[in-house]
């Protein structure tokens, strides 16, 4: 800061990767001795103000942090929520979601995910899964995918990792990966498959 008199504007991006700025206006008096002193609590001031305003607005972020990343949100219709580590999240188009994340949809909602290996997975309305643990080395294909399908309809095509590493749950079975997309309607308990080299299997499950 080497600034003697007169108005200027003090502007900074927010700490929390989101791009969004912050402006403060600061007018200086006449007195140079006055306004050195003015300026440094000024910036002691924005500092502090800068680190409780990133803590408290951003608690998702902080959560996230360490936590691997599955993939992104490609289609989001209506109201689609991410809770992770007991904090709840609006999800948007382009969102990353995360391991453990539990993902929601509303009564009228739908989202599709795209994960790191080019697994599709699409949620209708009132679902709910579970990502509970992705692992994943675009260098070998080598990786792993656990997810639990709790409720709702979801339909689930395979990515670049072998069939042996999805392991896909419902409150009826666990799914074994033959083909490369399935549809799952937990509430019907039913399942279909269809494969590269078939029209497709039908399966209701008792």
């Amino acid at each position: 800061w080497n600034v003697r008199r007169g108005l200027f504007v003090y502007e900074g991006e927010r700490g929390d990767g989101s791009g969004h700025r912050l402006q403060q206006t600061i007018r200086l008096a006449n007195d140079p001795s006055r306004n050195e002193t003015h300026v440094r609590q000024l910036t002691l001031f924005n500092v502090a103000f800068l680190t409780f305003f990133c803590a408290v607005v951003s608690p998702a972020a902080a959560v996230t942090r360490d936590i691997p990343v599955v993939g992104e949100a490609s289609t989001i219709v209506s109201l689609v929520t991410g809770t992770l580590g007991g904090e709840p999240r609006e999800i948007v188009i382009k969102d990353q979601v995360f391991s453990q994340e539990v993902i929601e949809t509303g009564p009228e909602a739908a989202a599709k995910l795209i994960f790191r290996d080019g697994s599709e997975f699409i949620m209708g309305a009132s679902s709910r899964v579970t990502l509970d643990r992705f692992v994943y080395d675009s260098e070998t294909g080598n990786g792993q995918l656990v997810m639990n399908m709790l409720s709702g309809v979801f339909e689930f095509a395979s990515g670049l990792m072998r069939p042996t590493s999805y392991d896909l749950r419902t409150p009826f079975a666990t799914l074994a990966i033959r083909g490369t997309r399935l549809v799952v309607d937990t509430e019907r308990q039913f399942v279909y498959v269809r494969s590269a080299n078939s029209s497709g299997v039908r399966s209701a499950v008792d």
